[in-house]
């Protein structure tokens, strides 16, 4: 055992990869190999050469719970290629030889091992694998209570998933269930969410398309797919609240017509408070030589209830 590992088996591992060339600076023995190497490309071949390794611990305050990082010496590319998948094998390997009852994916290796599907043969009994979609399916959850009760319904609210078949949608929707809420299951097909959450559907109305949605109190969109359609028209799923994928940039207005219509817009685990999103730009320069903002003209009234939930907006960037 190395000398710097604690003789305690850490309560878990998270397994993760080198993201860029800075991070190989990070590793103790990279000065060592800078030194010896000719130029940065050798630095960087030897460096991706080393097996994984232990690259640091976590600690909660003073608390017992300790958990160790476990890196994977791959850059991105290479670990999403053939051999990054036996790459991933051996960071598991350390993290079991160390003795962890659990295992979390972070970065890459989730989707690299098929959100860790590929890993599960090489678990032994009593360790568990994790990935960050859990955490997420949780996140939603305590955001659809958060809306429910602000909407003062409650587990009486109707919620509607949309992308309930996905990593995020199928735990996500099994928790809600489990909550009592009146569920909406919407999927590309039928067939498809009766596939994974069939189970469910005694007490949950199964269905297919964004049509579907109309009429719930609190929407969950966990799809990039129904982006296009999300808000547009009369006839369109109107909610009165959306707990929505976190977008992929933080552009404002990218979900005005919602807005314009008084739906206020949760991005999914943000951890503010609800409202009408705003979008606030800092520093000396925010808005220098620019003319103000056009204000939008008045949206045709909407069939939704408009509510403030908060008095404060959350921001969606």
């Amino acid at each position: 055992m190395l000398p710097y590992l604690s003789a305690q088996p850490p309560a878990f591992v998270f397994l993760t990869h080198l993201r860029d060339d800075d991070d190989l600076h990070r590793i103790g023995a990279s000065s060592f190999l800078r030194r010896y190497s000719d130029g940065e490309d050798d630095f960087r071949r030897k460096m991706c050469s080393l097996p994984p390794l232990v690259a640091g611990e976590i600690s909660f305050g003073f608390g017992p719970v300790r958990g160790e990082v476990v890196v994977v010496m791959r850059m991105p590319d290479e670990l999403l290629a053939g051999s990054g998948g036996r790459s991933v094998i051996e960071g598991l390997e350390v993290a079991l030889a160390r003795g962890a009852p659990v295992i979390g994916l972070g970065a890459l290796i989730a989707p690299a091992t098929a959100g860790g599907a590929r890993l599960l043969r090489h678990l032994p009994d009593g360790v568990t694998l994790t990935n960050t979609n859990a955490y997420t399916a949780v996140v939603v959850r305590a955001n659809v209570h958060e809306a429910a009760a602000a909407l003062g319904l409650g587990p009486r609210a109707q919620v509607a998933v949309i992308g309930c078949t996905g990593s995020v949608g199928v735990p996500a929707s099994r928790l809600l269930a489990a909550d009592g809420f009146r569920l909406v299951l919407v999927g590309r097909t039928v067939e498809r969410v009766r596939r994974h959450l069939g189970d469910l559907e005694g007490g949950a109305r199964v269905a297919a398309g964004l049509d579907s949605a109309q009429g719930s109190d609190v929407v969950v969109l966990l799809t990039r797919a129904a982006g296009g359609d999300r808000g547009r028209g009369r006839d369109r799923p109107c909610p009165r609240l959306l707990v929505q994928r976190r977008p992929r940039s933080g552009r404002p207005g990218r979900h005005h017509r919602l807005r314009r219509r008084g739906v206020p817009v949760r991005p999914r685990g943000h951890p503010g408070p609800l409202g009408r999103p705003t979008h606030t730009r800092t520093g000396p320069a925010a808005g220098a030589g620019r003319p103000p903002p056009r204000r939008p003209a008045p949206a045709a009234p909407c069939r939704c209830e408009r509510r403030d939930l908060s008095p404060v907006g959350a921001r969606s960037d």
